[in-house]
């Protein structure tokens, strides 16, 4: 099985969860980047800055990978564990473009904009549904208003590759089914983090410790539900809240403000109606590793830390303890990191579905000037082999 591709890898996790464990364990894992060509990783944004690091050793695959190759500078809003990534532009003056990314083979697609007018306070979100052909879908929500002042009004607007177009959906009330995490409000909601997506869903937290679920399936629909009651019950004056993705799981984190020892419990069904069940899984003890938070995890027995020297380590907690410092000197805010985001992908070059049947642009490009109305503006055509 570890000279399988990640795809036929994907279908053995469906047929048992003793396999499913299996497949996201560092010493598998590690084989398999050995035997095959893939990539394994995370890119830490900052600011501007994206920095990728590896999470399997010995393994060539994952040398000098960048986001160079976008024809502008560009930050990182969402990524999938198929290794796909959306980004967009930040140049400033100029309207923001949303690209979507295979960093493992250099590809890359513009996307129609979104109404960009509405303004956004809230992390994007990406789910794939279909890796042959491929398909996925954004989920990008916006304040209903200029004015900004009804902060529990949503504009929910979601894309799909394919019709490749942006629809909106309906309004989202906060207050009466759907509270998704707003940024810089006073009153009482988390700091915004990327959506979680796992299980064919797309997840936030909320204020009230809830789950706001974007399912992803034709239907679009949402639904709200409540983290474990053991969390629920400590409240975030105790300790930091968080999401995270276990074992292609939704995964609930809780880390103690004093005794620094992150819990966390995976839901077993993470779409869908019907009752929800929690079940505890692990608990890492952060002080020892002069840590301040869980970022994420690369295998199911590999996390990542953000240190308090301002680095980022990984931490494989089942195999001697072993602590890796893969990157120093990030942290350039009382906030730390911008942004976590981890990839797992092949080296196969891959179609994005246009039903307009362009060709996808590449690494290998020609940018030609030209000038039209008094304005410099860029060509780019793709010199495909």
């Amino acid at each position: 099985m570890s000279r399988c591709s990640l795809q036929t890898v994907a279908k053995f996790r469906t047929l048992s969860r003793r396999l499913n464990s299996l497949t996201y364990e560092s010493t598998f894992n590690q084989l398999l980047h050995r035997r095959t060509p893939t990539l394994s990783g995370f890119f830490l944004h900052r600011r501007s800055l994206s920095t990728f690091a590896s999470a399997a050793t010995n393994n060539n695959n994952n040398q000098k990978i960048s986001l160079d190759f976008l024809p502008s500078p560009a930050r990182i809003v969402a990524s999938t564990s198929q290794g796909y990534i959306t980004c967009v532009t930040t140049e400033p003056h100029r309207l923001h473009r949303y690209y979507v990314v295979k960093p493992a083979t250099k590809q890359f697609s513009p996307l129609p904009n979104p109404k960009t007018k509405h303004f956004t306070r809230h992390p994007v979100g990406m789910i794939v549904l279909r890796s042959h052909p491929l398909r996925f879908k954004l989920v990008r929500l916006s304040n209903s208003t200029h004015s900004h002042r009804n902060n529990n009004e949503l504009r929910c607007e979601v894309f799909d590759s394919e019709r490749w177009s942006w629809k909106k959906q309906r309004q989202l009330d906060i207050d009466h089914n759907v509270q998704l995490p707003l940024l810089g409000d006073e009153e009482e909601y988390l700091e915004p983090e990327p959506p979680v997506a796992a299980g064919g869903s797309l997840h936030w937290l909320t204020s009230r410790n809830r789950v706001s679920a974007f399912c992803g399936d034709t239907d679009e629909a949402w639904e709200c539900f409540p983290l474990p009651r053991e969390i629920r019950e400590k409240g975030r004056y105790e300790g930091a809240m968080q999401l995270a993705e276990y074992e292609g799981k939704l995964g609930a984190m809780f880390t103690g403000w004093e005794s620094g020892v992150m819990e966390l419990w995976v839901l077993e069904r993470s779409c869908g109606g019907g009752e929800k069940r929690w079940e505890e899984r692990l608990r890492l003890d952060l002080k020892e590793r002069v840590a301040v938070r869980v970022l994420g995890f690369c295998d199911a027995d590999t996390v990542v830390l953000e240190r308090r020297d301002g680095g980022v380590a990984v931490w494989e907690f089942r195999v001697g303890g072993r602590v890796t410092v893969v990157v120093e000197g990030l942290r350039c805010t009382s906030s730390g990191l911008d942004g976590f985001f981890v990839v797992r992908s092949d080296l196969e070059r891959t179609e994005f579905g246009r039903p307009d049947g362009k060709r996808d642009v590449g690494f290998e490009r020609k940018r030609r000037r030209r000038k039209v109305d008094s304005c410099l503006v860029y060509r780019d055509d793709a010199c495909l082999s």
